[in-house]
């Protein structure tokens, strides 16, 4: 807003203050703070002052523009502001926060689980509240009993609504340790992560098996250039690179030939390609049928 303050349109201030500032303010010294500070100062308010702030509200709860509260990077190209024609996709944030886990490896359990849900579930809970929640609710489900826990996952999801939703008290909504409840829609997945692992597991050791039985029934491997690893096709060690492997051995040209063939002649120049015994591309051997 202060870089770009046509966008505001003129009916927006950029300044943040200290509380909403009123007409009778005008004139006296009041607590604010611009993009480039970070901490607060005085200043005398003037009559622009007195504008709608680009951002209200604290927390969860503010707004930009004093429309939407949610930064997303696709999307709402023609949203514009409550009661005006001033567009507010130039004020959102396109950079997501982003948190890598490496499931690979790490030790999971039948109690580590991803949480997928909506808005109207994290304006009110905090992480530490969601894993309480969850760590409760499949207590209630042991693993000894098979008809109950396919069922635990759900319940969970169930479990996290019900307490983002609270309870109907006065005409208004309030959770458990009577706090504001959310009033948003809520969508909630509770997604297991130790089955995703095993699946993962299986397919690398499935990849892994097929290069080595193509190297094995073809007795020899060779290639068009000397900066393949070797491990790259006879001993993937990292089998959550074996795709990468493959296509790295493809770009560089890789063939599958017989351990008879004479590779060289006898002036030790390598033979050309009609009389060397090339098999087939590599690629051809890893066709997945699905």
């Amino acid at each position: 807003g202060a870089m770009h303050p046509e966008l505001l349109g003129g009916e927006y201030t950029h300044l943040d203050f200290f509380r909403r500032p009123l007409r009778r303010d005008l004139g006296k010294r009041v607590l604010y703070r611009d993009h480039y500070m970070s901490g607060w100062a005085y200043k005398t308010l003037m009559q622009d002052d007195l504008k709608y702030p680009l951002v209200c509200g604290e927390g969860k709860r503010s707004r930009v523009l004093a429309t939407i509260g949610v930064t997303r990077g696709f999307g709402d190209h023609d949203l514009k502001a409550q009661y005006s024609s001033i567009p507010i996709k130039p004020f959102l944030s396109p950079e997501p926060e982003v948190r890598v886990f490496d499931i690979a490896n790490s030790d999971l359990g039948d109690g580590d689980v991803l949480i997928l849900a909506t808005d109207g579930l994290w304006d009110i809970t905090t992480n530490e509240k969601a894993a309480e929640v969850i760590v409760k609710s499949l207590s209630l489900f042991p693993a000894g009993d098979h008809d109950k826990f396919k069922y635990r996952y759900t319940s969970a999801a169930q479990d996290l609504v019900m307490s983002a939703r609270g309870k109907l008290k006065e005409r208004n909504w309030r959770t458990n340790d009577d706090k504001h409840a959310t009033i948003d829609d809520i969508s909630v997945f509770v997604i297991p992560l130790k089955p995703y692992k095993e699946e993962y597991s299986d397919w690398a050791l499935q990849q892994q098996q097929m290069i080595s039985a193509v190297c094995s029934s073809n007795k020899l491997c060779t290639s068009s250039s000397d900066n393949i690893p070797k491990d790259s096709v006879t001993s993937v060690e990292n089998l959550s690179k074996v795709d990468v492997s493959l296509a790295s051995a493809t770009a560089h040209g890789l063939t599958v030939v017989e351990e008879s063939a004479d590779l060289s002649s006898q002036t030790g120049e390598p033979k050309s390609s009609e009389e060397s015994p090339i098999i087939e591309p590599l690629e051809e051997y890893f066709k997945v049928e699905t």
